[in-house]
C-alpha cells in the first residue's frame, strides 16, 4: 500500500471515514503515516516514537479497520502498562465507535475495579452463551488473571495484539505476563509501540517479532518546531528558588512541574504550596482512586500547576499542557523524551525548562548528542528573560577578553519579557470552566431520567 499523505486518501471503510472526519483528523502523524500500510497489511511492527505523536490511533484505527462486528469473538488485545493509560486508550477507542456507529464491544480488564463482577459477566448467565468482547484492552495482569486463572476471556481467537509503552511494561517486571499472552495469541499480527526500545527486549522482538517492520521516529522529526527547550542555570540560589523565578515568570494554561521521584515531588508540592501556589500532584504514593480522582480535577482545570514523578509522563494525555519545568535533570534520559511529550501535543506548541547545575552538564551533552537543541536563558531582577552564551555557562574561566565578548553578545541578545502562552488559553480556561458548570446543572435537571437510561443500558450491555 503506497504512503498516503491525506486520512482521505486511504481506501478505509465508510464507518471508519465517518469517524475521522468527525474526530478532526486531516492529516497523518509521521508516525500514523509509517506504521499504517504494514499495520493494514497484517504485518507485525515495532513502532518507536515520542509521546504525543499519535501512537494511538496509529494502531486502533487499523484494528477498527479489521473490525467485524457481526462476529461474536475476541479480535483485537491491547495491553498497556498502566490503568490510566488503558482507560486513555478505551476512551479513544470508544470515540471511534461512536462516530462510526459501530456496535463494538470493547472489556476494559484493569485492577481497581471489581473483579468478580467482571469474571461472573463475561462467564455468562446460566443457560446463556458467554458473549466475548470483540476488543479487550486493558493491563496484562488482569488480563492474564481472566485468561489463564479464570478461563473466561478466550483471546486466541484475535487477529491483532497490541503492546503499548512495551519499555515501561519491562520496567514494571509484566513482560512475562506479555509473553504468556502473546504465546496464546499464537496466530495474531502483534504491534508493538514505545517511546525507547531498550536492548534488554531484544529476547522478546526475537521471539516474536522477527522480521517486523520497524518504524522509528526521533524527537526532531516528531516536533521540528513545535518544542522549544530551555536550560535554566542553578547557580547562586537553591533550586527551589529557581523553580519560583520560572513560575513567577511564565503564564502557563497548564504548567507540569517534573521531579526525578515521588519524595522530591511531594517535596516540591508542599514547597510550592507554601509559597502560594494552588497545585496539584501525581505520583507513585497516590492510590488508583486517588489518581483517577487528580487526572479528573487536573482535567477539570481546577489546578494551574502540576508536579508529578515520571509515572505521568508515561503516555497520559493531559490536554492544554503549555509548559514543562523539569525540576531536576532525570537521570534516566529517556524520561526527559517523555516528559517533554507532555506539552505540544497535536498542533500545539510548548516550552520545556529544565533546572540545571554544572554537574548535570554531562547529562545535557548527551541529550544534545540525540538532537536536543538548548537554549540557556536565566531571569533577571526585572522579569525579563535573558538568552546567556553557552561558552559563558560552561566555562569556569574566561579571559578578560572573553569575557568582554560575552557581555557584548548578553548586550546584543533580544531581551524579552515572560513567556505567556497564547491570549486565548486565559478565554479558553474560563470558557471550558463555564461549560463545565452549565454541564452540571444540566445533568442535575436530568439525573432522574439519566439514572433510568443508565439502568436500562447497563442491563443491555453489561461490561461492554
Amino acid at each position: 500500500m503506497a504512503m498516503q499523505t491525506k486520512y482521505a486518501d486511504y481506501n478505509f471503510k465508510k464507518d471508519v471515514k465517518k469517524a475521522i472526519d468527525k474526530l478532526g483528523f486531516v492529516t497523518p502523524t509521521p508516525i500514523q503515516h509509517e506504521v499504517f500500510p504494514a499495520a493494514l497489511k497484517g504485518e507485525n511492527v515495532i513502532g518507536q516514537a515520542p509521546t504525543g505523536t499519535g501512537k494511538t490511533h496509529a494502531f486502533l484505527i487499523p484494528i477498527f479497520e479489521k473490525l467485524d462486528v457481526t462476529r461474536d469473538e475476541v479480535q483485537a488485545v491491547i495491553i498497556a502498562p498502566t490503568r490510566e493509560l488503558a482507560e486513555q486508550i478505551t476512551l479513544r477507542a470508544r470515540e471511534l465507535a461512536r462516530f462510526s456507529h459501530q456496535d463494538v464491544r470493547i472489556l476494559l480488564a484493569i485492577g481497581g475495579t471489581d473483579r468478580d463482577r467482571l469474571v461472573n459477566k463475561l462467564k455468562g448467565q446460566e443457560g446463556q452463551e458467554n458473549l466475548q468482547p470483540q476488543l479487550v484492552i486493558g493491563t496484562p495482569g488482569r488480563i492474564q488473571d481472566i485468561v489463564v486463572k479464570e478461563k473466561v476471556l478466550k483471546i486466541y481467537t484475535a487477529q491483532t495484539m497490541v503492546v503499548d509503552e512495551v519499555d515501561m511494561i519491562f520496567d514494571t517486571g509484566f513482560l512475562e505476563a506479555v509473553d504468556e499472552l502473546a504465546s496464546i495469541c499464537v496466530n495474531a499480527q502483534l504491534l508493538v509501540f514505545s517511546a525507547t526500545i531498550p536492548a534488554q527486549l531484544s529476547d522478546f522482538i526475537q521471539k516474536y517479532l522477527s522480521g517486523a517492520k520497524s518504524f522509528r521516529i526521533s524527537p526532531k522529526q516528531a516536533t521540528p518546531i513545535k518544542i522549544e527547550h530551555v536550560l535554566v542555570p542553578v547557580r547562586r540560589k537553591e533550586r527551589s528558588a529557581i523553580l519560583v523565578d520560572v513560575l513567577a515568570n511564565i503564564n502557563p494554561y497548564l504548567a507540569m512541574v517534573f521531579a526525578n521521584t515521588r519524595k522530591s515531588a511531594n517535596e516540591v508540592a508542599i514547597f510550592l504550596r507554601e509559597q502560594g501556589y494552588k497545585v496539584g500532584e501525581l505520583h507513585g504514593d497516590l492510590n488508583p482512586r486517588e489518581r483517577r480522582q487528580m487526572l479528573r480535577r487536573v482535567r477539570n482545570l481546577e489546578f494551574q500547576y502540576v508536579v508529578a514523578s515520571d509515572i505521568a509522563a508515561r503516555g497520559i494525555d493531559i490536554d492544554g499542557v503549555s509548559h514543562v519545568i523539569n525540576y531536576e535533570v532525570p537521570k534516566d534520559l529517556d524520561f526527559y523524551i517523555h516528559r517533554s511529550g507532555r506539552t505540544a501535543r497535536v498542533d500545539n506548541q510548548g516550552i520545556v525548562y529544565t533546572l540545571v547545575e554544572p554537574a548535570e552538564e554531562p547529562l545535557v551533552q548527551k541529550l544534545r548528542d540525540r538532537g536536543v537543541e538548548f537554549t540557556y536563558q536565566e531571569v533577571n531582577t526585572n522579569g525579563e528573560w535573558k538568552v546567556l552564551s553557552r561558552q559563558r555557562r560552561e566555562s569556569r574561566g574566561l579571559t578578560a577578553k572573553n569575557e568582554k565578548e560575552v557581555k557584548a553578545q548578553n548586550l546584543a541578545a533580544p531581551k524579552t519579557k515572560s513567556k505567556k502562552v497564547k491570549p486565548g488559553y486565559k478565554a479558553k480556561r474560563k470558557r471550558l470552566a463555564d461549560e463545565a458548570l452549565k454541564k452540571a446543572r444540566r445533568q442535575e435537571a436530568r439525573q432522574s431520567g439519566r439514572q433510568e437510561r443508565k439502568a436500562k443500558a447497563k442491563a443491555n450491555k453489561g461490561l461492554y
